[in-house]
């Protein structure tokens, strides 16, 4: 069983359409954005050729030479060190060359590579000499009929020194690592800006003075980004310095300008607001104060309608 039918809706000659419900937005977090990173010093690669050709020069003098002469003389001595000559010259001739290689390529990715090579090297150099490093003294008697030899072996120093190449080897790899992952991040420390090599010092000219100021802003704005608790106690000093260096660009400009000191102690506080009474109409005017008259003969202050003076008596001439 069905009911009565309602009728349409009158047509007004315009359309109303239900809005549509707004697309719905999804919500990206800010990428982190890495701390700005100030730009390293890098010698040019002429500089680098010509002191890595020095490093080549001074370690042939000192791993090949003066072996070689101190080894030659103990042997006229009769005293023999177990080295071989070619290996000591060949080992010092490969060290030389990869210390000058990894120094001219340090600002690249080659120098993790070559830094890890080149202490390997320096570790399997000690280890073949500490297989052979037996001296033996030969000494004949007086009479040239008889003699004798004493042996001792000194390998126990080579094992002591080659803790310190295998250090460098890790070093060498951890440093190869971290150029793969981070590129250039630690260019800044092997070859730091010239604004950062005079903490501690006196600037030479502005520009300096310039540069490291805006490092030090860096790292400010550094270990705010990291959540550092021990910046915000400093906001006075900062506030301070960035007043300072207002006065500085407002004097050098050449259009004079007002500069009104705000405190630096933290944030800039509202002016104090205290409303003006509001007077009731109903309220009659208080009536003002009668001028008072002074007495001439102590001089005390009296009403103007007085006609005795409260501080001595007199009688007022005035005085009705």
């Amino acid at each position: 069983m069905s009911g009565p039918v309602p009728p349409a809706p009158p047509d007004l000659g315009y359309s109303n359409p239900v809005p549509s419900s707004p697309p719905p937005q999804s919500y990206s977090p800010p990428a982190a954005s890495r701390p700005p990173v100030p730009e390293a010093n890098i010698p040019s690669l002429n500089r680098r050729i010509v002191f890595g050709v020095l490093i080549a020069i001074a370690l042939v003098v000192v791993l090949v030479i003066v072996p070689y002469i101190f080894i030659k003389t103990l042997s006229g001595f009769g005293l023999n060190l177990g080295l071989p000559l070619v290996d000591l010259i060949a080992f010092g001739i490969i060290l030389a060359a990869l210390s000058s290689a990894a120094y001219i390529a340090k600002p690249t990715r080659a120098y993790g590579p070559l830094f890890a090579t080149k202490s390997g090297v320096t570790l399997v150099y000690l280890f073949i000499f500490a297989g052979l490093a037996t001296a033996g003294l030969s000494f004949n008697s007086n009479g040239g009929s008889g003699g004798g030899s004493v042996n001792f072996g000194w390998a126990a120093l080579i094992w002591i020194v080659m803790i310190i190449p295998a250090i460098k080897l890790v070093a060498g790899l951890v440093t190869t690592v971290e150029d793969i992952m981070h590129p250039g991040e630690r260019l800044p420390y092997d070859f730091p800006p010239e604004h950062r090599r005079t903490v501690g010092g006196t600037a030479q000219d502005p520009t300096q003075a310039v540069q490291m100021i805006e490092s030090y802003v860096s790292q400010l704005e550094y270990m705010q980004m990291q959540g550092s608790g021990d910046v915000s106690p400093l906001q006075p000093r900062i506030s301070a310095v960035s007043q300072r260096l207002y006065v500085i660009s407002a004097q050098g400009s050449s259009a004079p300008q007002s500069f009104t000191p705000v405190p630096a102690a933290g944030a800039a506080q509202p002016p104090s607001y205290s409303p003006a009474p509001i007077a009731d109409p109903a309220q009659k005017p208080s009536p003002e104060a009668a001028p008072g008259k002074a007495c001439p003969s102590c001089g005390a202050m009296n009403g103007a309608d007085f006609a005795f003076c409260e501080g001595c008596g007199n009688r007022f001439p005035d005085a009705k």
